[in-house]
């Protein structure tokens, strides 16, 4: 009783579900035309943990990566290995990827996000999902609106293969009570996914969380800051079994090179 009075004592004057989503929306697409993410180069360290059918890690995999943009399409640049630099083979293979990269970009071809699994924060994606409105919480010192999603119930959009995994998530979604902005989104499948109708492996545990930041001289500017995925299946009669961690970091503006406030999970933290 007491905590149903607490948690509804926290949501006194928040805004209804449907105006927190409507202005998240608003928000994000003005994000996206003032084509914000490409205004920055970045770090990008991804540090994969293959793991054995008791969820042991058998192996570790750690690779750093820095951007920069070809024509304002972002491209990331691998540039160590294990905490070590590239070996002479490797550099090759990375500058073949790079000439190959910047062929598709003068065909009209290359895109940092492909199509078919790009996930796009707008009216189509939160049609599919029921909303409530949870609490509200304290994140990194911002107070945040905490909102929970499933999918409704019958049948739901299936146009390209990312929609087979997103009709069967459910988890919450965090927007930031001052910007509106996506502050975290924590996501967990609720069934088995097939590939391919079943012909390329399924996905059977899937569960991770994103989380954005705020640049240090633009409030209203957000971007990623750390994310962290698990994930068990199988692909081409191969055992698929994950954990993977990613943190961005060491943002610098590409007209002035400025460096925006580092992400709170830089590289070396997740090490």
């Amino acid at each position: 009783m007491l905590l149903t009075l607490l948690l509804a004592g926290s949501l006194v004057n928040a805004p209804s579900v449907d105006e927190i989503l409507e202005r998240a929306i608003e928000v994000q697409r003005l994000h996206e035309e003032a084509g914000n993410e490409v205004k920055y180069d970045y770090a990008f360290l991804s540090i994969t943990e293959k793991l054995d059918r008791n969820g042991n890690v058998k192996e570790v995999e750690e690779r750093l990566f820095e951007s920069n943009h070809i024509e304002a399409v972002a491209y990331e640049r691998l540039v160590e290995k294990d905490g070590k630099p590239l070996t002479e083979k490797e550099l090759k293979r990375e500058a073949k990827r790079e000439r190959n990269f910047r062929k598709k970009i003068a065909k009209g071809e290359a895109r940092h996000n492909d199509a078919e699994e790009r996930v796009d924060f707008n009216e189509q994606l939160i049609a599919r999902y029921d909303f409530e409105l949870e609490d509200t919480r304290d994140l990194s010192g911002r107070k945040t609106y905490v909102l929970s999603y499933k999918p409704k119930p019958g049948k739901l959009p299936q146009k390209k293969r990312m929609d087979r995994l997103l009709n069967k998530t459910t988890g919450s979604l965090w927007i930031d009570a001052e910007t509106f902005q996506i502050a975290r989104i924590e996501f967990e499948l609720t069934d088995r996914v097939r590939l391919w109708w079943g012909m390329l492996g399924s996905i059977s545990q899937m569960k991770g969380t994103f989380m954005r930041q705020p640049v240090s001289e633009d409030i209203d500017i957000w971007l990623p800051e750390r994310a962290n995925f698990y994930i068990q299946g199988r692909v081409l009669f191969r055992s698929l079994h994950i954990r993977q961690k990613v943190a961005w970091s060491d943002f610098k503006r590409r007209d002035s090179q400025v460096a925006a406030s580092p992400s709170s999970e830089s590289p070396e933290k997740l090490r």
